[in-house]
């Protein structure tokens, strides 16, 4: 069963049910080299997904998971910088206790790894009136140093109200990484020690585990939905060491 069919962006699979099989297994790789972060995700009814396995930067032979079943099973391409993705699916009645990586060994390179997001100013207005909202711009894999972190503001907003944004891993003001920073002027921050945060002055921070990775912006008067002409992309730049 394909659940990704060669696919260059982000996005979702179709949610498959396995019926009475009690083990999926999934094999998640791409054309050739890749830099994305892939998940798979399960559901008992399709309203709530829980990760079970996260796959950076899949390759040409690519990882194959198994574990137990649940209802619905997809896959989710949650951030994307290059590569075509795909994503094979079977099932077996023999049962399985606990998602693992088949046949996983022990590398002895690290893996670079770049993860994008664009926001638009229609994804403000869609957030409705609402003064704040965070936008996940992936997840940093465990075990990686952050090389570097931009927020490129291509297109300053132009509303008369303040607008601010800030970028970072720790909840909630999201300012660990890039502080809380005017959106009203077209500029790339991050490049300079004045805008990142506190715990990021140097450019160089090693997680041990894995941090999702989040863009706050802020409208500190009216609503995000009265946002105007916006547009900026979140980059980060990252390696990860062998376990």
């Amino acid at each position: 069963m394909i659940l990704l069919d060669g696919v260059a962006s982000t996005g979702t699979s179709v949610p498959t049910n396995i019926g009475a099989e009690k083990t999926c297994f999934i094999h998640i790789c791409s054309t050739t080299t890749s830099t994305a972060t892939v998940k798979i995700q399960q559901s008992l009814g399709g309203a709530k997904w829980h990760t079970v396995a996260t796959i950076s930067n899949p390759t040409a032979e690519g990882e194959l998971w198994k574990g137990p079943s649940l209802p619905l099973t997809r896959v989710t391409i949650s951030a994307w910088a290059a590569g075509t993705i795909w994503a094979h699916a079977d099932f077996a009645m023999a049962e399985t206790t606990a998602w693992a990586q088949v046949d996983a060994t022990t590398p002895t390179s690290g893996n670079y790894g770049l993860i994008k997001l664009d926001i638009t100013n229609d994804d403000l207005v869609a957030q409705g009136e609402v003064l704040a909202a965070n936008f996940l711009v992936g997840v940093l894999p465990a075990n990686s140093r952050l090389i570097a972190t931009y927020l490129n503001v291509t297109t300053a907003e132009t509303s008369a109200q303040n607008f601010v944004g800030s970028m970072g891993v720790v909840a909630a003001g999201y300012i660990d990484w890039i502080i809380s920073t005017d959106m009203k002027t077209k500029a790339l921050l991050g490049d300079g020690v004045a805008e990142r945060g506190a715990t990021h002055l140097d450019g160089q921070l090693f997680y041990d585990a894995a941090k999702s990775i989040y863009v706050r912006l802020v409208k500190t008067t009216t609503h995000l939905n009265d946002c105007l002409d916006f547009a900026a992309t979140a980059w980060v730049e990252y390696v990860t060491y062998p376990a």
